[in-house]
């Protein structure tokens, strides 16, 4: 039993000391004039952010991305076999993405094109969607961070206050981040609602938040970090557990 203490002491020593990451938007999908389009709202900054969303979005100063690449996985469906673009789909923009606007969320189209996958049921002279034309499987979505936009302000009261820092906490972020959405395919059933052909957003998709975690402080020279100084104690106290398993056993 002692054994297995260590063992997950020296486990619990080798993870993340690092504060939990924070979200500063979510990706979603919707349907939108024959097409499924991936979409990005950037939940940061005090009108937008904090101001509304509350500890969901605690963001309180603006967050501009000035760089990210999307990939998009996804299979045809029902017949279709053919693809424009094909799977996986990468794009790369250089397009600064800044907090949501209150209308519209960020859907590429300035130094690439749309985030738009085809689609049936939605528009004109579509057959009934499902089966779709194509199901997303996976969406990646990465980026770097703005240096103007480091550290973020995380809110600590429901009044967010720039020049008073009382009303917020530095959060020393890292510059880069990267999110995985796995797409259930139950958003492609005849439950959903496609067949009805409206545009809006996908039922039963909550999509993801995108997270960025904390930037780790490198310790002071010649000072082990305490994971590793946990991990000596664990080994030390294993070293003197055995060795008096030993003494006892050659009595």
């Amino acid at each position: 039993m002692r054994v297995c203490s260590f063992v997950g002491l020296a486990l619990l020593a080798s993870g993340s000391l690092l504060a939990s990451p924070v979200a500063i938007g979510d990706l979603s999908l919707q349907y939108n004039a024959g097409y499924q389009e991936v979409t990005f709202t950037n939940l940061t900054g005090d009108t937008e952010g904090c101001g509304v969303w509350g500890s969901d979005y605690s963001v309180c100063s603006e967050v501009d991305i000035t760089s990210w690449q999307l990939v998009v996985t996804f299979a045809a469906q029902g017949g279709y076999s053919d693809a424009t673009p094909a799977s996986p789909w990468t794009l790369n923009g250089t397009d600064t993405i800044g907090p949501y606007d209150g209308s519209n969320p960020y859907v590429g189209g300035v130094s690439t094109p749309d985030w738009l996958i085809p689609l049936s049921g939605v528009g004109v002279g579509e057959p009934a969607c499902p089966p779709c034309d194509f199901q997303i499987s996976q969406v990646v979505f990465s980026g770097t961070i703005s240096p103007a936009s480091l550290p973020f302000r995380l809110g600590d009261s429901s009044t967010y206050v720039g020049t008073d820092p009382s009303t917020y906490t530095p959060f020393n972020a890292q510059s880069t981040f990267s999110a995985t959405w796995l797409v259930s395919p139950d958003i492609y059933s005849l439950s959903s609602g496609l067949e009805f052909g409206l545009p809006g957003w996908f039922p039963n998709d909550s999509g993801i938040e995108v997270t960025v975690g904390e930037q780790q402080a490198p310790p002071p020279s010649g000072v082990p970090e305490p994971g590793s100084l946990l991990l000596m104690a664990a080994g030390l106290a294993a070293a003197g557990f055995l060795k008096r398993r030993s003494s006892r056993s050659a009595t």
